[in-house]
């Protein structure tokens, strides 16, 4: 179980890197192509590129080398895999959760705190104004996750010309049309599962920092006229101190010349926005069906044994099954079963093979078919050695048609 853990979270950790490299790369150029808003988009790649791993496997398009051995060997080989790193795996994945668990308390706390620090509220109309003269120095901000509200500096009126405060209420509110709450959260829970990646960290400051050049970009489109109006409010709310990570906020550290520069790109066309949002959605959904095919499960191949002492011999197989057909050679001695395996997790093929050896050149094979956890079938075929049988078990509600040709021929032992 520990191992299967850490596989999967180093697989998504992995994913999630490879995403925010892209995004850090096309983020810029997104930005001067299609506007802010349409670059923000990009970071919805970087979630669904970690949530990849936990979707089911993508089906295999072509079967891997089987796996065959004796079933004494199978069982011993099952049992490494499912511990193939002992207590030690175990210790990872506990020093993973405390890790996860410790940022998260971390947030929890930030965030209880910068509650304290604003005091009671007074709320009206989705709109909160601190009631304490020494919050005066927060807002604005969106603030909430269930029932977002605006907050204000006490000093609102006074700090802000009537221009000013109409942009930034219209800031917040488009942060509360985007549900940009909801994708602060996404984002502090990626830096508690990732913790250990100093990727994920540095992202969430990009991405909080494109969150506002988003919203930026969508009041500059509404009231063209007023850069200069807009860009004074950002200049007068830089000097605010304290901060939470599940809030849309003003105060965050941003790269001011950039930003007040940014609204002079606000003029993108209706059809090349709609063409951004077609680029974005389809690379979105290119990565992340990369993802995600990428996660079939193929069973490392192992060469087989015979057993100490008995007859060998060589199984030469053709299996036509789902589509595809593949060629194993098992080597066994008689009487001594052995299993081939193939197939993607959970759903694996698994065919246990004995061969008695009868009267002259005849031989007895016994087999049990199985697919997941569930028997299929159980034939028993009498050949000739050097000649070839065939097997058909046809479809049923669970299965589909299996075709199986056998060649058997007998080697001596040690050779």
């Amino acid at each position: 179980m520990g191992s299967e853990v850490l596989q999967t979270v180093g697989v998504a950790c992995i994913a999630l890197s490879a995403s925010i490299l892209v995004v850090l790369l096309v983020r810029t150029a997104l930005r001067k192509a299609f506007g802010a808003s349409i670059a923000y988009l990009a970071w919805a790649t970087v979630p669904l590129a970690a949530i990849t791993p936990l979707l089911p496997h993508a089906t295999m398009q072509a079967w891997p080398h089987a796996v065959a051995l004796p079933v004494q060997a199978v069982n011993a080989a099952m049992q490494t895999a499912s511990h193939p790193y002992g207590a030690s795996a175990s210790i990872a994945v506990a020093i993973w959760g405390l890790g996860a668990l410790f940022v998260l308390l971390a947030f929890i706390v930030q965030h209880r705190g910068f509650l304290d620090s604003l005091g009671p509220l007074a709320i009206r109309h989705g709109v909160a104004r601190p009631r304490s003269a020494a919050a005066s120095k927060f807002g604005p901000l969106l603030l909430g996750l269930w029932r977002p509200v605006v907050v204000l500096p006490l000093d609102f009126r006074q700090r802000y010309t009537a221009r000013e405060r109409l942009l930034i209420l219209a800031h917040e509110r488009s942060h509360l049309r985007r549900r940009d709450p909801i994708a602060n959260v996404m984002c502090a829970a990626l830096q508690c599962i990732f913790w250990f990646n100093p990727l994920a960290h540095f992202a969430a400051h990009t991405f909080r920092f494109d969150q506002e050049l988003g919203c930026d970009d969508l009041v500059m489109r509404r009231h063209p006229g007023l850069r200069r109006t807009y860009a004074d409010a950002i200049l007068k709310t830089q000097v605010a101190s304290g901060r939470t990570p599940l809030a849309c906020q003003w105060q965050f550290t941003h790269p001011l010349k950039v930003r007040i520069m940014q609204l002079n790109n606000t003029t993108a066309r209706s059809a090349r926005r709609l063409l951004g949002r077609i680029l974005i959605a389809a690379t979105v959904a290119a990565c992340t069906y990369g993802a995600w095919a990428a996660q079939s499960g193929v069973p490392n191949s192992v060469i087989a044994s015979a057993g100490p002492s008995g007859q060998v011999y060589d199984i030469l197989m053709a299996i036509q099954v789902e589509g595809q057909t593949f060629n194993p050679r098992v080597r066994t001695t008689a009487g001594s079963p052995a299993i081939i395996q193939f197939g993607a997790d959970p759903m694996v093929w698994n065919f246990s093979l004995s061969v008695e050896p009868k009267d002259g050149k005849n031989v007895l094979v016994r087999s049990n078919i199985q697919h997941g956890q569930q028997d299929v079938a159980k034939p028993v075929v009498m050949l000739s050695l050097g000649q070839t049988a065939g097997i058909h078990l046809g479809a049923d509600e669970k299965h589909p048609d299996i075709d199986i040709k056998l060649t058997l021929t007998e080697r001596p032992v040690g050779k």
